[in-house]
């Protein structure tokens, strides 16, 4: 099959646009809400761990962090307490500074 010059400039036209489609993809997310925005982003971030959590890049420095934290933990042991307890200690504080 051969295609005249036209039809390849148009095909050629066609591909080209979807390529910058793909390599450049424009959503519009100025009608949904700020509720709805934040919806979508935690929609998407969860959609990063579906089917291979592992896919997901972590940053040298974050794993590094990571390491550092397991291994003060697995040094100091229980030394953090619940976080409903945590979080009444700060209200208490709160509370008791007129906040």
């Amino acid at each position: 099959m051969s295609l005249s010059v036209a039809e390849a400039c148009l095909v050629r036209a066609t591909v080209t646009t979807q390529i910058r489609r793909v390599a450049h993809p424009h959503f519009d997310f100025s009608h949904l809400s700020p509720e709805e925005r934040l919806q979508l982003v935690e929609d998407l971030w969860d959609s990063l761990a579906v089917g291979a959590p592992e896919s997901v890049p972590i940053p040298e420095s974050h794993a590094r962090e990571l390491d550092r934290r397991m291994a003060a933990l697995r040094e100091d042991g229980e030394s953090g307490r619940p976080w409903r307890e945590a979080l009444d200690a700060i209200d208490e504080g709160l509370t008791g500074r007129g906040g």
